[in-house]
Parts: C-alpha cells; sequence; structure tokens
C-alpha cells in the first residue's frame, strides 16, 4: 500500500511537471536555511565542551553593590587565590589574561597573542600536548607554551622545546606545544606563559589598593554550585565584603551569556544568545513560505485531482487511506528537498559563516544533531504541507454542487498568499535594519 502511494505520487509529479519544481524549489530553499541556520545554532551552542572537566569550570563575576557598574569580570586578584587556600572544594584555579605582542623571528618582530595564566592552568583546562609535558610546563616564569599553528608559523616545526621565544620585554623557553585553540572556544590565544602575583597581591585584604582581573575555578566533582556560592558567600563576610555579590558562571555559558558583563578582554570569542533566535526565526519564516507555496499548489492541484479521489471513494477508499496518499505525496517532495537541500548548503556553508563572522567548521553542519533538526522540521511541514490539501478534498464529489465551498478554499489561499508576502516584507525590513546596524558599529570601531 505505501508503495502504491509512493509510486501514485511519483506519477503526480511528472504529469504536472511545471507546478513540481516550483514546489520543490520553494521546499529546497527553505530547507537550506534550516540546514545552515541550524549548524550556526549548532556551532554557537557547542562551546568550550572539549574539556574533560568543562562541567565543573566556573568563572567569578562580581557585582559591587556600591555602584551601579553592574556584573563584572574583574575582581581583585587575591580573591581567587585566598579561596582556593581557604574554602575546600575547590580543585584549582587561575586567571586569564590575553594581549596583542610581537616574537622576534628571522630578526624582525612578527605580531601574535599571548595569555598570561597561573602555573595550574593546564590543570584547569586540559588541552592536549603534542610536546612537553603539562604539569611541569608552566612551572617558571620564563616558560611558554605555543600552539601548533604558531609553533609551524614561527620554526616550521613541532619540536621546539627548549627553544628561544624571545619577545619585545622578555624571553622565554618553549617549554611545550599543544593542539590548535578549538574554533569554538572562547579564549583564543597563540601562546600561554606562567606569570606569579607579587607578595603583596597574594593575600586578600579589600582595605587596602588592589589590581583587578578575572578569576576561573574548578570544583571538585561531589560538591555542588549552589554549596560553593555559599560558602563563597561566607568567605565575603569573613573578609568584609558583603558589598560584593559573586556569582558562578559555566565555562559553557561565556560565549553566549556576557554580553552585559564588564571588563571582559576584546580578544574573547563572544556572541550573543539574542542573535541565535533571531536567525532561527528568520530560518523558521523561511521554511513557513516555502510550506505555504507548497500548501498552494497543492490546494489549487487537488481541484484538478476531484474525480480522482472520488473514483477513489467510489471505489472504498476510506478517508485515512486518501489521508495516507497526501501525506506520502508530501512525504516525496519533502525526502527529494531534504536530499537536495545538503548539496547548496554545503556549497554556501564557508560564505554564510564568513558573513556571520564566525569559524566554522563544515563538521557543524553535517553532524547528528544538524540532520536531527533538519528531520523535525521536514517532519513537521510534511503533516503540515499534507493535511490542509487533505481537509479541502474531504468531500470531492460536492464540489460540482457547492460553490461556497470552492469559495472557501480560494479565501483560504488569499489568506496564505497575504501571509507569505507579509512574512517576505518583514524579513527584508529585519535584515536591512540588522545590516545597517551592523555597518554602523564597523564605522564606530574604526573610528
Amino acid at each position: 500500500m505505501i508503495k502504491n502511494y509512493f509510486l501514485i505520487a511519483i506519477r503526480s509529479f511528472k504529469k504536472d511537471k511545471i507546478n513540481s519544481l516550483i514546489s520543490l524549489s520553494g521546499l529546497i530553499i527553505g530547507l537550506t536555511c534550516v540546514m545552515l541556520v541550524a549548524g550556526y545554532i549548532r556551532y554557537e551552542t557547542s562551546f568550550d565542551k572539549s574539556y574533560s572537566n568543562s562541567d565543573r569550570i566556573y568563572r567569578i563575576i562580581g557585582t559591587n553593590n556600591r555602584n551601579d557598574h553592574g556584573r563584572d569580570e574583574a575582581i581583585p586578584l587575591a580573591f581567587a587565590p585566598t579561596l582556593l587556600r581557604e574554602v575546600p572544594g575547590i580543585k584549582g584555579q587561575t586567571r586569564i589574561s590575553t594581549w596583542p605582542s610581537q616574537v622576534l623571528i628571522n630578526n624582525q618582530f612578527v605580531s601574535f597573542k599571548q595569555t598570561k595564566v597561573d602555573s595550574s592552568f593546564f590543570s584547569i583546562f586540559n588541552f592536549k600536548f603534542i610536546h612537553g609535558n603539562p604539569k611541569e610546563a608552566l612551572n617558571t616564569a620564563d616558560n611558554i607554551v605555543l600552539t601548533a599553528a604558531t609553533a609551524k608559523k614561527f620554526y616550521n616545526t613541532l619540536d621546539i622545546v627548549g627553544k628561544s621565544f624571545i619577545t619585545k620585554s622578555e624571553t622565554f623557553i618553549v617549554s611545550g606545544v599543544i593542539q590548535d585553540m578549538p574554533e569554538n572556544s572562547f579564549l583564543q590565544t597563540e601562546a600561554f606563559h606562567f606569570q606569579p602575583l607579587s607578595k603583596g597581591l597574594e593575600v586578600l585584604n579589600i582595605s587596602d589598593s588592589y589590581a583587578a582581573g578575572n578569576a576561573f575555578i574548578l570544583l571538585d566533582k561531589n560538591l555542588s554550585l549552589a554549596d560553593m556560592e555559599n560558602k563563597i558567600k561566607q568567605f565575603c563576610h569573613r573578609y568584609k565584603m558583603d558589598h560584593y555579590t559573586m556569582e558562578l558562571q559555566p565555562v559553557q555559558q561565556i560565549h553566549l551569556h556576557s554580553s552585559d558583563i564588564k571588563g571582559q578582554s576584546d580578544e574573547y570569542n563572544l556572541g550573543n544568545l539574542q542573535y541565535v533566535y533571531i536567525y532561527a526565526g528568520i530560518a523558521l519564516l523561511i521554511l513557513i513560505i516555502g510550506c505555504i507555496s507548497f500548501i498552494n499548489l497543492a490546494v489549487a492541484r487537488s481541484m484538478e485531482r476531484t474525480k480522482e479521489v472520488g473514483v477513489r471513494k467510489v471505489l472504498g477508499a476510506e478517508r485515512k487511506q486518501l489521508i495516507a496518499q497526501f501525506l506520502g505525496e508530501a512525504a516525496v517532495y519533502f525526502i527529494i528537498a531534504c536530499a537536495t537541500a545538503f548539496v547548496p548548503s554545503i556549497l554556501l556553508w564557508d560564505g554564510f559563516t564568513q558573513m556571520l563572522n564566525v569559524r566554522a567548521d563544515i563538521h557543524f553542519l553535517l553532524n547528528i544533531y544538524t540532520l536531527g533538526a533538519v528531520v523535525c522540521a521536514c517532519v513537521f511541514s510534511c503533516l503540515l504541507s499534507g493535511c490542509i490539501p487533505q481537509y479541502f478534498s474531504k468531500q470531492p464529489g460536492k464540489h460540482f454542487e457547492r460553490v461556497s465551498k470552492c469559495e472557501i478554499k480560494f479565501r483560504f489561499l488569499k489568506v496564505l498568499i497575504v501571509v507569505q508576502f507579509t512574512i517576505l516584507i518583514l524579513i527584508r525590513d529585519f535584515h536591512l535594519h540588522i545590516f545597517n546596524k551592523h555597518i554602523k558599529t564597523k564605522r564606530l570601531c574604526r573610528i
């Protein structure tokens, strides 16, 4: 029976090729947009999950209630080291400070990004070492660890442990080479080196003037987030910091949930959750437009197929069998459209990611999560597009007797067309607004 439905669908496709191609084109465009946006959302929501202990890494965010400065990444530098010594349940702490610098290569200075961290950094963020020992790589202040791409760029080889690394202000010894930074990480740098705190900053004393910086901590496996926040609150009270509200932000949330946090490094790879929702909404609207086009053509074709459906009912076809036939035809269209949409999605992926100013590999598009999202969109759209035309064909024999039924059908088609063009106008105006805002932001940055 199912095979028969598919044969009827293919026969219908061959019979009216022009309308069928128009329907397919709309579905392919809609599904292509869904695939691209699903890949983008997968990229945006995958940040900082590559560490084995990523669910236990937190950034400390402070709010000084004595002013209206808001949530701030900058807290006293001695806060986290003192917290590590006095509060049980914390396995390690580190600060991260990234800035552009220059290194002397072949008698000329070349720009690169370096990051200042604590000696326990690689025990918290467990990047994979190609050369060197992660436990000893940052034992002294003159050690530096490079990424693989940086090592190849400066030395044309990865076997560089023990070689000199001369910057404008310091001379380091390469103590390790790690794999390149994941593209879905908030931290983007080319080198790490350890810079210990001065003795005056090792002990927390809120009454004195202090330097500020960020702090990342690794919690024990058996300690809950609520318990640690209570301990931090008691710790703040003990050091007369009751005017501070300290919260722990999971490292996996830094990329999308940091737009309101002050004092962050300009070198962070940060996104905006609002844009994820915006692009998801646009993809959904485009898919709806494709479905509306398919429904319009399917309803229009259903008038021509009244006799066919009437004959099937006279021969004993039940309503559920007619529904299955319409859904089968819609399924054929969506299967063809889904399979075809992968080709333009792959071809457009690089240009799409460049337009969004992100560096996302093709595997974010071609993975089980993106495929699952597309399949769900196809199933929902197929049910919607297959059931609506069938509703207007449930009494096919009365099309010749009652003009009112046809009038209702045409009114419905008019409503769908109005909705379709309304969505197109909204997408156009919104796209122009976002584009102009993006251009203004670029101009301000240049100024």
